[in-house]
């Protein structure tokens, strides 16, 4: 598998959800993606949209999922800059303004692998136009904060920030891999939480492991939901679980 361009790598499992404000969900019909000619019927052979964020060199991440597609694994080749950062999506997965997107962080070498998920994600051309990734920190090694940045062709922006070394930290006590986040956008609200996964799923808005923050209008727009990988380092694999997206209805 070659390391540049838009590799192939697996689909979502299932139909996408709609959960309505009130926690229920009902399936969404989709039409497929123009790109690549497809329709809800014919998926058979979907592939991952994979977009450079900001790119370090002329390489980008392969994508390599297991035979079930119950998981992804992240490589980083030789000669991959290790200021890469990428974004995916599934070529099948609607634009919608308000969703959710949630993955588990599994078995990762190298010490600065920073891991995510990606929400109104637009993509021009195997790079990232627009998209609002909430990630964890690697700056210092403060692995129990956690960010959202904001991609705008290359450039980026900080969106908000929590630090959560209440239940991360600190440096030395920070709880073994596996960790799952979550993160959801409604109209210029974003939530996200984050967790070992040997411990039970928080609520929606419990501080030890998670924040609310109001964006700017300007990142109010319509994208894709998607996952985030970045600064692995030459040789390095990460892996993802559990991958899914979720469209959400609209607050009334």
């Amino acid at each position: 598998m070659s390391g540049s361009g838009t590799p192939p790598v697996r689909r979502l499992r299932g139909p996408p959800q709609r959960v309505r404000p009130d926690g229920s969900t009902r399936t969404v019909q989709t039409m497929g993606d123009d790109r690549v000619g497809g329709s809800a019927d014919n998926h058979d052979e979907d592939d991952v949209v994979a977009s450079v964020a900001t790119g370090d060199g002329p390489l980008t991440y392969e994508f390599e999922p297991t035979a079930d597609g119950n998981a992804l694994t992240v490589h980083s080749p030789p000669g991959t800059g290790r200021n890469l950062r990428m974004v995916w999506t599934m070529s099948d997965t609607p634009v919608s303004r308000d969703h959710q997107a949630c993955d588990t962080w599994g078995v990762t070498d190298g010490p600065i692998t920073q891991q995510g998920v990606a929400l109104r994600v637009v993509e021009e051309d195997g790079s990232v136009a627009l998209a609002i990734c909430v990630m964890k920190n690697i700056w210092m090694g403060g692995n129990w904060i956690f960010n959202a940045i904001g991609f705008d062709h290359g450039s980026f922006v900080v969106l908000g920030s929590v630090d959560l070394s209440a239940t991360f930290g600190p440096q030395g006590l920070v709880p073994e891999l596996p960790w799952r986040m979550c993160a959801r956008v409604r109209d210029s609200t974003l939530d996200w939480k984050v967790w070992p996964t040997a411990r039970r799923e928080p609520a929606w808005g419990d501080a030890m492991f998670g924040t609310t923050t109001t964006l700017p209008a300007e990142w109010v727009y319509a994208g894709r939901p998607g996952f985030y990988v970045g600064h692995l380092e030459m040789g390095d694999d990460a892996e993802f679980t559990d991958e899914s997206v979720t469209e959400l209805e609209p607050e009334r």
